[in-house]
């Protein structure tokens, strides 16, 4: 069965012009890095990085980080949502 897991996000803009990109890191996975024009566009291309990265992992077998709580100084926070496919025996 799968599952619902989220994990956090820390936001990161590119200083106090609107039109710079936002860009988003997962520290649970700092292999990923996402950048929108909008905090939403960054978010949502983590969320879809983070989903290939979890079901590539889950194919292979590998164990899936369970979320921390990490805090990033300075930085909003937010957190991306992602399915956990279910294990194989």
């Amino acid at each position: 069965m799968s599952r619902q897991v989220t994990y956090p996000a820390a936001v990161i803009s590119s200083g106090s012009n609107p039109e710079a990109p936002v860009t988003v890191r997962l520290p649970d996975f700092p292999a990923i890095t996402a950048v929108g024009n909008t905090q939403g566009d960054a978010l949502s291309e983590a969320q879809v990085r983070l989903q290939t990265m979890i079901n590539d992992m889950a194919a292979r077998g590998e164990d899936i980080p369970q979320p921390t709580h990490h805090v990033v100084t300075g930085q909003p926070s937010s957190s991306v949502t992602v399915t956990i496919p279910e294990s194989r025996p």
